[in-house]
């Protein structure tokens, strides 16, 4: 028996889900390896206003410095705060409490 029996034939196009031919339309198949580099744009100031855009990059990777347990508290509570306030749309509230539910760290008591 084939290992994936009842899967279609992805091998013949016509037996692919439709699914899969709009991902390969919008996605390149392979990665494009790029090189980049930090630059800073010089230049001289003239008449007119300054302006700037910030960018947000990855930040740097740190350990922590708080515990786990000693944390986890606050952000519950935050998470409780934004349920509360109804920041959090109505079908996704009951996700957000089980997720801190299954996170929740063991008291050990």
């Amino acid at each position: 028996m084939p290992p994936y029996a009842g899967e279609p034939n992805m091998q013949d196009p016509s037996k692919r889900p439709k699914w899969e031919e709009a991902y390969k339309a919008l996605h390149a198949p392979e990665r494009i390896d790029v090189q980049t580099e930090d630059t800073k744009v010089r230049g001289q100031l003239g008449p007119g206003r300054e302006q700037t855009s910030p960018v947000r990059t990855a930040p740097e990777r740190q350990p922590s410095t708080a515990p786990y347990f000693e944390v986890y508290e606050a952000y519950a509570q935050e998470a409780e705060e934004a349920l509360a306030r109804e920041d959090i749309p109505r079908p996704y509230q009951r996700q957000v409490r089980d997720y801190f539910r299954s996170i929740q760290p063991d008291r050990g008591d």
